[in-house]
């Protein structure tokens, strides 16, 4: 399509700095490393403080509240905990 050859050229994939202008924050709700939500918000600057959830956290204070260290590396882990909820949820019905 148009958009695919406009953006992504010869590649069959969209670059994340390209993709990041049109993906919503709340896209990244779930990232897993620091690094990759700093190259987000860096793109898009209103996105570290728009809120993403109903406990009206940011992006950052989301990050925050689900890291964890690992291999001295700080991580999310919320698509981990949202995961298993669902599975819970599902365990239920």
């Amino acid at each position: 399509d148009k958009i695919c050859e406009r953006l992504c050229g010869e590649e069959p994939f969209l670059p994340s700095d390209k993709a990041d202008r049109y993906l919503p924050v709340s896209f990244y709700k779930h990232t897993q490393g620091v690094q990759r939500l700093n190259e987000y918000v860096e793109a898009n600057p209103a996105a570290g403080s728009s809120i993403v959830n109903k406990k009206n956290e940011t992006l950052y204070e989301r990050f925050d509240n689900n890291a964890v260290m690992l291999n001295d590396k700080k991580l999310s882990i919320s698509a981990h905990k949202k995961r298993i909820a669902e599975y819970k949820s599902l365990l239920k019905s």
